[in-house]
Parts: C-alpha cells; sequence; structure tokens
C-alpha cells in the first residue's frame, strides 16, 4: 500500500508543479488538457514516462484501490486554480 501513496503523491505533485511552479506562467489551459489526457493513458496501461509508469503499475496491480475520478479532481482543481488564483482558506 505505501506505493500506492508514493505513486500517487509523485504524481500530484508533478501536477501541482504545473500551476504553481517555475513554467506555470506558461501553462495553458490546452497544456492541462494534454496533462489529462496522460492521466487517461496512465489508467489504460500507456504511460508517457518513467514517473507515469509507476502509477501506471501501481493502478494495475491495486485497480480497486486507485479510483481515476480522484486524480481527474486534482486536474480540475488545479486548473481552476490557475486561472482563478488559490483559495483563502
Amino acid at each position: 500500500m505505501v506505493c500506492v501513496c508514493v505513486c500517487g503523491v509523485v504524481w500530484c505533485r508533478r501536477t501541482d508543479e504545473l500551476v504553481d511552479g517555475p513554467n506555470a506562467s506558461r501553462i495553458t489551459p490546452t497544456a492541462l488538457d494534454r496533462w489529462e489526457d496522460r492521466l487517461e493513458d496512465v489508467f489504460r496501461g500507456q504511460p508517457y514516462d518513467m514517473l507515469d509508469a509507476a502509477l501506471a503499475d501501481t493502478v494495475s496491480k491495486f485497480p480497486v484501490d486507485i479510483q481515476v475520478t480522484n486524480y481527474y479532481r486534482i486536474v480540475l482543481t488545479l486548473a481552476a486554480e490557475s486561472t482563478q488564483g488559490k483559495p483563502d482558506f
């Protein structure tokens, strides 16, 4: 179960870097759409790179525990954050 958490955290950090990282000002809605396509590929077992492959492998081994909808929510939240700014908590 540790692998599930680690792979998920790595993917989430990479996603967060799209809107908070050094290149955030250059990230477009199209780039986020491509990132979402990559996520779909991961869940289909077709990773783009080694870090995607780690999550794809984890998804294949623990298919019930990991839901793609949870990852979509992260992408949608970060996409909104990039266009509307971070919420104040």
